[in-house]
């Protein structure tokens, strides 16, 4: 026995035998003062005799049972899953915490919540909207709000307390809050409006239209807000400062359906006298004028830039005043922005800069009225995502003169974001910014690939005229670029290194996960994942930010499970999951891409069947990731809110099957060599969503449809069987590494036959001398079927290979993201290929869910201990807290940790065979099973240390 367990398991006897005594003379204690209370006064007096040495001895003793407690605490209290959000449209909100213990074993047995209508109250424990009183449950995650009927702009503060499994409670939490948005349609009294310029049908390119208005605050209010969106993109102003750090608000949406706005405190912004709003306007995808192939300059809703605000004042006495965007408003078009376009840039004319424009006393005679528009026919709805943000900074690794005033800089990252400039020079220069991924041999930028599907205009080149006032620094307002390199042209003097800054945009998701090895390629691989992720991350999943922008489904489905270890991405995936609604036809089809212009609903291998697109490998991203979202949060509402979408295309998909299969969709995309059609693909999703819609009907106690999509998905694996296995030899189709793991991944394979199929899928891996062969469809197969079939090795050994094709390859040729095709001939920033962290965290940190208990309130740790690895080190921030992996090889042994958040459970499989000696926190402990040379660990709550000799 260790000197430490020792300790440990002392000191728990004695704290057990001081906690008895203390039981005992706390009893006599109170037995005394209970004899002799003050009915008049109501204050206890001890009695004469009690025995002053026993008294402070029970005293003592008393204290610590008194803050008992203490031990228990909750934190990261959320609302639908943000922190103190602003603008919430579900009526019966769901709230969530984490706990937080310096003890092990800890469970919830109960909670109390409380919401209260101010502050106050709250503080006082008075909950006059909603008094849960004590319940007994262990859920800590999505409990619906149930007090009082909501209203809009009702502002809720709330708080909770919970009780452990010994009854012990953690008093309440530190208060949090949330707020209703506007419930109805007749809570808007503000109109949209535009720039009355820009009322014809030619939707061109123009100028950027500003906003301002001017008001009076006789006194100033309780309570302020503002409710506005601005599309395409806006940024809001009042009294000369921007308010919040947001960017390209409004997150992009079918605008035609649903459009989201904001909504912000201003509470402490306003002036008594004169105050100021301000607007300006971009165009974004809302009038997307630039030619590209898919679509948007076509698309039903374009319009020039429009504006709806609404501020709202609550005065003391319970009065409201309202200022809405109307026809007094005024705008101009004359100001610094003189163009922006999604794909192609923005130019910006310092010379046309309006100090104080949104300001008082700012000269505004020469505007115009604002002109009250048709607006969006979208349904207005609040944005309960993240926003976009600038994360961080990078700063450029050289600056090289490739010609003469032909500067480029190198930032050697590849970022989604823009570029800022700091310049000095005389009035009317005018510099031009090129972004782009690589260089030609002459060393200026290369866009060919970024051009390839680009019909107009220039892409990713920003333009910024001089105003000749000393040191100047900009940055664009409504675009953002993907890039690695920055040409550079007409500066009036040499740059340096701190001409150019490269700011990191994407949607502000905290991190969820970190994962790190022994293996430093591994670990670029990691870190390659998340530059790609964030990079494809601006309000929808996107391919790449630089060439297409756009939400191409395949892409972002893939990577679901990748994004959920890595990233606080909820809430932003169920924003995309809106989006498949709007999208859907009322045949249940969809779209390739979404949010689409009406583009992507067929595919071009059947062009004159105008119903049949990409297939389920692609649009099924509907189906497969509302199940991953509810795998990693537990929260049924998810699949409650989807399922009638979610069926209503797994029925276009039947309707459309050719006796149980399907003879449409895309091929696995940007394969090594063998290509891999996409009838097979697509008939393999339709066995594997159809038992997965089963599962999800189960769940929902929808019985009927269970059984009913479990007997489909029967009937189309025999089909599927029929049409494409070779039972003699064991081969799928075309024997590919695709073809054989699709059918392993989805269940398809006969029992019997399993074996064979697996060993035909090694060898032709073998074949491949340990390459892969597969596309980015096949990718997530392979990793999924190897790991789960105990090869992970094989699978080390592919992503390890330094030569063409493989993980280590693209290392080698330079990347620092991932690449979209193998060769890396195309896009340089894809994330679709992002499937290996997920094996990182599943087979080499062994971090995984139990199927059955949705959300990681029971979870798994079964890491893979692979022999070229000495030690992994793995963490995920699960809805109950952190869940912790490692371990580590040593001289003959190896150590192993792992963290159990409060409130959960775990099975852990410790590697271990008969004979050898196994510990635990240092002391020798029987497993309570063993499993295929694994210890098994069924484990409460806490923090543990194995080490197998």
């Amino acid at each position: 026995m260790r000197k430490s367990s020792y300790v440990i398991v002392m000191s728990d006897y004695i704290q057990r035998g001081l906690f008895s005594l203390r039981l005992c003379l706390t009893n006599e204690l109170l037995l005394h003062v209970g004899k002799n209370i003050n009915t008049s006064m109501n204050t206890p007096k001890l009695n004469a005799h009690f025995p002053k040495h026993l008294l402070l001895l029970s005293l003592l003793l008393l204290f610590p049972l008194i803050t008992f407690s203490q031990h228990l605490s909750l934190e990261g209290l959320r609302c639908e899953y943000l922190e103190n959000p602003l603008g919430i449209d579900n009526k019966s909100p769901r709230l969530s915490w984490k706990i937080s213990s310096s003890q092990e074993g800890v469970q919830q047995s109960a909670y109390h919540i409380l919401v209260a209508s101010s502050p106050e109250k709250l503080a006082n424990d008075e909950g006059d909207l909603w008094d849960s009183g004590k319940i007994t449950s262990s859920a800590s995650l999505y409990i619906p709000y149930a007090g009082q009927a909501l209203r809009s702009r009702q502002r809720c503060y709330w708080k909770v307390k919970i009780w452990d499994e010994q009854g012990n409670t953690s008093g309440w939490s530190e208060p949090a809050s949330w707020e209703m948005a506007l419930l109805k349609d007749d809570d808007w009294q503000a109109q949209w409006i535009q720039h009355p310029d820009f009322s014809d049908s030619l939707l061109e390119s123009k100028p950027a239209p500003f906003f301002r208005k001017t008001f009076t605050v006789e006194e100033l209010p309780k309570e302020s807000r503002i409710y506005v969106t601005g599309l395409g993109y806006f940024e809001l102003y009042l009294n000369g400062e921007k308010v919040e750090d947001h960017i390209l608000d409004p997150v992009k949406t079918r605008y035609d359906k649903s459009v989201r706005y904001l909504t912000y405190d201003i509470t402490d912004a306003l002036l008594q006298g004169e105050n100021v709003i301000g607007m300006v306007l971009g165009t974004g995808w809302y009038n997307h004028f630039a030619e590209a192939v898919w679509g948007f300059n076509q698309a039903p809703w374009r319009s020039y830039p429009e504006a709806l605000c609404q501020l709202e004042m609550t005065f003391a006495d319970g009065s409201r005043e309202v200022i809405v965007s109307d026809e007094s408003w005024k705008t101009t078009c004359e100001g610094p922005i003189r163009f922006d376009g999604i794909r192609n840039g923005e130019t910006y004319d310092a010379r046309l800069e309006m100090p104080g424009w949104s300001q008082k006393g700012f000269d505004d005679s020469d505007w115009k009225n604002a002109l009250i528009s048709r607006g969006a026919s979208g349904q207005l709805q609040a944005q309960m995502i993240q926003p976009i943000r600038a994360m961080r900074e990078v700063k450029p690794v050289s600056v090289t003169e490739v010609d003469p005033n032909v500067w480029v800089f190198d930032l050697g990252q590849n970022i989604a974001g823009y570029c800022r400039l700091k310049v000095a020079g005389p009035r009317a220069t005018e510099v031009s910014i090129k972004m782009g991924e690589r260089l030609f041999p002459d060393g200026t930028v290369e866009q060919k690939q970024i051009l390839r599907f680009l019909r107009s205009g220039d892409a990713q080149t920003d333009r910024y005229t001089l105003k000749g006032e000393g040191v100047e620094v900009w940055e664009p307002h409504f675009v953002y670029h993907g890039f690695q390199y920055v040409e550079v042209r007409g500066l009036p003097v040499a740059p340096t290194l701190e001409t150019i800054t490269g700011v990191v945009l994407h949607t502000a998701f905290d991190k969820a996960g970190n994962f790190a090895c022994s293996d430093p390629l591994l670990n670029r691989t990691q870190q390659n994942m998340e530059w790609s992720f964030i990079g494809n991350y601006h309000g929808i999943p996107t391919d790449c930010p630089h060439r297409e922008k756009i939400g191409w489904t395949g892409d972002a489905h893939l990577v679901a499970e990748t994004g959920l270890f890595n990233y606080d991405v909820v809430r932003a995936y169920l924003k995309w999951m809106d989006d498949f609604v709007d999208e859907q036809q009322e045949s249940g089809d969809l779209p390739g891409v979404i949010p689409s212009s009406g583009w992507g609903y067929t595919y071009g291998k059947n062009p004159e069947i105008n119903h049949l697109g990409y297939g389920p490998q692609w649009e099924g991203a509907f189906i497969q990731m509302v199940w991953d979202l509810y795998r990693f949060t537990g929260d049924e509402l998810i699949l409650e809110k989807y399922y009638p979408a979610m069926k209503k295309y797994l029925d276009f998909l039947i309707t459309n099957a050719d006796g149980y299969t399907l003879n449409f969709g895309i091929d696995d995309h940007k394969p090594v060599e063998t290509k891999t059609e996409g009838d097979i693909l697509a008939s393999g999703y339709l066995v594997g969503f159809s038992r997965m819609f089963s599962e999800m009907a189960s769940v929902l106690n929808k019985h009927k449809d269970a059984e009913y999509y479990e007997e489909y998905a029967s009937q189309a694996k025999g089909a599927f069987n029929r049409k494409y296995f070779d039972e003699r030899s064991g081969r799928y189709g075309n024997g590919g590494q695709t073809s054989q793991a699709l059918a392993l991944y989805h269940g398809i394979v006969p029992e019997s036959s399993e074996e064979k199929v697996l060993n035909v899928l090694l060898e032709d891996i073998r074949k491949q001398d340990n390459h892969f062969d597969v596309g980015v469809v096949g990718l997530k197969y392979l990793f999924n079927v190897l790991r789960a079939y105990g090869h992970s090795e094989t699978l080390y050994r592919m992503v390890r290979q330094k030569d063409f094709p493989g993980f280590g390859y693209w290392l080698e040729e330079g990347a620092n993201t991932l690449w979209q095709d193998w060769d890396g001939s195309m896009s340089l920033n894809h994330i679709m290929f992002g499937t290996v962290s997920e094996w990182f965290y599943e087979s080499l940190a062994g971090i995984q869910l139990d199927e059955s208990i949705p959300g990681f309130k029971h979870f798994i740790i079964r890491p893979d201990i692979l022999t070229s690895l000495s030690w992994v080190n793995a963490s995920h921030e699960s809805g109950y807290g952190e869940i912790l992996s490692s371990w580590q090889k040593q001289e003959g042994s190896l150590l192993m940790r792992v963290s159990v958040p409060p409130n959960t459970t775990a099975s852990i499989y410790v590697p271990y065979t008969e004979g050898q000696m196994l510990t635990l926190n240092g002391e020798t402990r029987q497993p309570d099973r063993t499993e295929a040379a694994r210890a098994v660990f069924e484990l409460e709550p806490g923090t543990y240390e194995w080490e197998v000799e």
